[in-house]
């Protein structure tokens, strides 16, 4: 579980678990959008798993 205050942002918007071979560097990362950031319109982040 991922927890942050609002000044990062408010609203997380879908995501999805990497799981190809293509980029095995990144296998298991979960990337997620945000709706809004701060004075930006849109981010992505990603969470690492054991990170």
């Amino acid at each position: 579980m991922l927890e942050y205050d609002h000044l990062a942002g408010c609203s997380i918007t879908g995501g999805f678990v990497y799981r190809g071979c293509a980029l095995p560097d990144i296998e298991g990362t979960y990337f997620y959008g945000e709706l809004y950031v701060a004075d930006r319109n849109g981010e992505v982040f990603k969470i690492v798993p054991g990170a």
